[in-house]
């Protein structure tokens, strides 16, 4: 017997017991009102019987001879009544909470109905979010971005800061997340630096430097060499921060230059 129908089997095993231990209590109630119910009767008719039996004793003849047949289509009617009863009160406990047998093969129905109908309509169940990856890609420039985080700021003019100029771009990293050199080169400083916070600056070839601000960890020394994908450090919020978040900047010969522009140009995205 395979795996589902015993599974099947057990849950009507299980809902008949249920059912049956429910409907005893109630059935053995009912069935003793039926027998004081008729002990009362008994006792009351059988002033009237015997009066009947002495002055009508043909008709009383004919009534006991016709009694046991009476009796047995009585005790059909009640078995009857008995059964609808059961039924009755089965398909009301069922609707009202539904368990066992039914249930498993209800909510069956309902998974494959569901799935018919979302494969009419062309649609698939919600796929799960795709997981970032631990490192950024490398481009075949060698260059890469320094963090998998989304950007949260660009460079330029901040409105919302009464234009005051923003000469770097943001990504939105939580704090703790690592944070990559995204190039070969020397590290050039490694501590606090005003409103940047934990602060490193890397220098490039080519008159290429980067920097990086608002560390909670910094994880390199300054006169150290690192290569792409090294790790720096770990994102926080110190120095001139409202919250988490890495701050990275790129200059060219001493000049800025917009970061997010420069990546692109050697090939990286984000």
């Amino acid at each position: 017997m395979s795996r589902y129908p015993k599974h099947l089997a057990r849950k009507v095993a299980d809902a008949t017991s249920e059912y049956l231990s429910s409907v005893a209590p109630l059935l053995r109630k009912r069935l003793s009102g039926l027998r004081t119910l008729a002990g009362h009767s008994v006792r009351a008719a059988a002033p009237v019987v015997a009066g009947a039996r002495s002055r009508f004793p043909r008709f009383s003849g004919a009534v006991e001879t016709a009694a046991p047949r009476a009796g047995l289509a009585a005790v059909l009617l009640v078995a009857v009544l008995v059964v609808v009863f059961m039924a009755n009160f089965a398909s009301t406990g069922s609707s009202d909470n539904p368990s066992g047998a039914s249930a498993v093969i209800g909510g069956q129905r309902d998974t494959e109905d569901q799935s018919s109908r979302d494969q009419e309509r062309g649609t698939k169940a919600e796929q799960p979010a795709e997981k970032k990856p631990a490192k950024p890609m490398k481009a075949k420039s060698g260059w890469a971005a320094p963090s998998t985080a989304e950007v949260s700021d660009t460079y330029g003019p901040r409105g919302w800061r009464e234009g005051e100029m923003h000469w770097g771009m943001d990504f939105a990293a939580d704090k703790g997340d690592k944070i990559y050199a995204p190039f070969s080169g020397t590290v050039i400083m490694a501590q606090r630096y005003g409103g940047y916070g934990n602060c490193v600056v890397i220098k490039h070839a080519g008159g290429v430097q980067t920097l990086y601000g608002h560390f909670s960890k910094l994880k390199v020394e300054p006169g150290e060499k690192v290569k792409t994908g090294d790790l720096l450090g770990k994102a926080g919020s110190t120095g001139d921060s409202t919250g988490p978040h890495l701050h990275f900047e790129v200059t060219v010969h001493g000049e800025y230059t917009d970061p997010a522009k420069f990546l692109k140009k050697k090939g990286v995205n984000f």
